[in-house]
């Protein structure tokens, strides 16, 4: 606030006071996408050069509605407009009550959570079988109090009192940590998502079941130990060499190879079944939430990596009106470019026929592209069917984030602002077609 910007637009620039700052939940990011969002009066637009109509029209329905109930207001809407004489040129109707980043919240929610779980039953396993070794060593100790006269009662209250201020000091720690680590990522995914909450305290019924399980665990894996040795005879208690193994092997375990060595690594591994078991699970559990998020990261680069390769550009320009191909070579050249490419791009409603499975209802409306068939910039990852050829006519490749309509190859579509129909042969992956999806077209749509 205070600072002066300096807006331009082809009709003219002005310097501009920003006077306040606003936050808009349904934005995406300045950072993401390079777009800064600004609000002015209309006399602020007229003096930077921008034409004083309105062009864009927002309404709001009765609540319950469900979205094709509001699609077919808006249609309704556009359909009288056009009849007075208006242009509309696409119409977006948003689910009800749904966050325009809704599938990147879900997704980051889901690894959290899965994440979260891997851990618990990792960090379960490891506090149950320390517990349970620290108990074996003190046979002695538990021999020496039943010398004294201790019940097995008395025994288990001791060792659990012991580990319940243990218990209890770690949850402390535990609910610090984890809060400040809360808040870290809390904040770091509310810049991304363009988020605003109004607390990041959590929820109060996070802090019993945090209480339940770092107090529950310790304690049920410490009782059945401490009152299983609290009856062993004062004789096998105190005698200091080991105690008879808590189950003995039905056989000997022994081979043609590795000789006495392996034969009782192996017979003193399956001694305790019990905590071989839980040996087992945490390796298991560790091993597989690191190589979880080994392979997540991996993915996730991959799929990165290749959406950089598909867009094999440096700069991208938006003009405000169309011109003709190859218009801009000799500036290119002169300038010191090594290669231009005239791309078509629009915005239109995307509709699939009645007898597909998209029931023939309109469905989101989607961005439209129409590249050069030479083009070295749009090769991304195929999932389905193939790509565009030389010679295609009214063939279609749409993006696997265009679920409304459900379209797969071999289907047609229409899109508003032209009247022919486009069978899809295609299906590519593309991280940059847009929340609702993209539609690649084999030449340029009639309103282009």
């Amino acid at each position: 606030v205070g600072d002066t910007i300096e807006a331009t637009s082809p009709g003219g620039s002005a310097a501009l006071d920003v006077v306040g700052l606003a936050h808009d939940p349904g934005r995406t990011p300045a950072w993401m996408n390079g777009e800064v969002v600004g609000f002015v009066s209309p006399q602020t637009l007229a003096d930077v050069g921008v034409p004083g109509g309105l062009n864009q029209l927002a309404i709001r329905t009765t609540a319950g509605l469900d979205r094709d109930q509001n699609r077919a207001i808006a249609a309704s809407v556009a359909a009288a407009y056009e009849a007075r004489g208006y242009t509309v040129n696409d119409v977006t109707v948003p689910v009800p009550g749904e966050h325009p980043a809704r599938g990147v919240m879900s997704t980051l929610l889901y690894l959290l959570q899965a994440f979260g779980i891997v851990s618990l039953i990792a960090a379960v396993a490891l506090v149950t079988t320390l517990v349970i070794a620290e108990v074996k060593r003190s046979t002695g100790q538990i021999a020496v109090m039943k010398t004294g006269g201790a019940t097995s009662g008395q025994v288990t209250r001791v060792y659990v009192t012991a580990l319940s201020w243990v218990a209890g000091a770690g949850l402390a720690f535990g609910i610090v940590g984890g809060m400040a680590g809360t808040w870290g990522l809390s904040a770091f995914a509310f810049m991304l998502l363009n988020l605003d909450a109004t607390s990041q305290i959590a929820s109060w019924w996070v802090f019993p079941v945090q209480a339940a399980i770092a107090l529950v665990v310790p304690l049920a894996a410490v009782v059945i130990p401490v009152r299983r040795l609290s009856r062993v005879p004062l004789k096998e208690g105190i005698a200091p060499g080991p105690s008879a193994p808590a189950r003995v092997p039905s056989r000997t375990v022994s081979g043609p190879r590795g000789g006495r060595e392996v034969s009782m690594g192996l017979r003193n591994a399956v001694r305790q079944p019990g905590r071989l078991a839980l040996t087992t699970v945490s390796l298991a559990v560790g091993a597989a939430a690191v190589m979880t998020a080994l392979n997540t990261g991996g993915a996730w680069d991959r799929v990165v990596a290749d959406e950089f390769a598909a867009q094999d550009f440096n700069v991208q320009v938006q003009l405000t009106a169309p011109i003709a191909r190859g218009s801009l070579d000799a500036a290119a050249a002169t300038a010191g470019l090594t290669r231009v490419e005239y791309w078509n791009t629009a915005t239109a409603t995307v509709t699939g026929p009645v007898d597909s499975k998209s029931g023939g209802h309109t469905g989101d409306v989607a961005l439209v592209f129409s590249a050069p068939s030479d083009s070295t910039s749009s090769t991304f990852p195929l999932v389905d069917g193939r790509r565009l050829e030389p010679g295609d006519d009214h063939a279609a490749v749409i993006t696997q984030s265009l679920t409304d309509p459900s379209l797969g190859v071999g289907d047609t579509l229409t899109l508003s602002g032209d009247p022919g129909t486009w069978k899809v042969v295609g299906v590519i992956r593309q991280l940059s077609g847009g929340q609702d999806g993209a539609v690649w077209v084999s030449e340029p749509l009639a309103s282009m």
